[in-house]
């Protein structure tokens, strides 16, 4: 764990200045034109980290609403209809996320998961837009962000689809959630800005795991004393 020059050091398996900024979503993808059901979709495009899999979501040119798909090797496998999608991820092993960021003018954010047979595995919906994600590279573990009213963060297990941690941001206002891990242990670390190194950082159960100066100054004095009873 490498320290910086105030003390604090960078969360387990993150070397914050030399991967800074985080990257938009957008900014991670590619774009492409898909010819399907006689339609012109222009999706962006995101491949798995070993580029056997590529998903893509957009919109028809002539108006309507979104679609994901999913290929492999080239091969479209399967597509379904989406609403409102912002982001979207695929694993190794086929699995696809897709951020659904709400209409302009509602709080109605979702997430939903689908195995590489197209199978739906996840589906959740929140009172409040998306600001962002991430997903494992073996498709096993989810992360959705939300901005405010909402503002927290949660952990599916995408092996039985199941909600891990329903997480509140008491004493700060994520808008990135990014996955990571140090040897075998997987976090979520958490920024209020791509710029901004993470705020704090969850292990895989919600429990925090790393915490900066920042963040520490922000809870009430009586929360410090308890945490340092706790570790004591």
């Amino acid at each position: 764990m490498r320290l910086r020059r105030n003390g604090d050091p960078d969360p387990p398996g993150l070397e914050w200045e030399a991967r800074k900024p985080w990257k938009a979503q957008n900014e991670l993808t590619d774009r492409q034109t898909i010819e399907y059901d006689e339609e012109t979709y222009f999706c962006r495009t995101r491949d798995s980290s070993d580029g056997t899999w590529r998903v893509a979501y957009g919109s028809p040119i002539s108006g309507g609403g979104s679609r994901a798909f999913l290929f492999s090797n080239g091969e479209l496998r399967w597509s379904v209809w989406t609403d409102h999608p912002i982001a979207g991820f695929v694993s190794e092993r086929g699995t696809v996320v897709i951020l659904g960021g709400g209409a302009a003018d509602d709080l109605d954010g979702g997430v939903r998961a689908f195995d590489a047979s197209g199978t739906s595995t996840l589906e959740a919906s929140y009172e409040a837009n998306v600001a962002d994600g991430d997903l494992s590279a073996d498709g096993s573990f989810a992360v959705v962000q939300t901005h405010p009213p909402d503002n927290r963060t949660y952990l599916y297990d995408l092996t039985d689809g199941g909600l891990i941690v329903d997480h509140a941001s008491d004493w700060g206002q994520p808008a990135v959630a990014r996955i990571g891990s140090d040897g075998d242990t997987r976090y979520v670390y958490l920024s209020e800005s791509r710029e901004k190194r993470p705020l704090y950082a969850l292990d895989e159960s919600g429990s925090v795991a790393w915490e900066s100066e920042r963040h520490r100054k922000r809870r009430p004095l009586i929360d410090r004393i308890r945490t340092r009873l706790r570790s004591a």
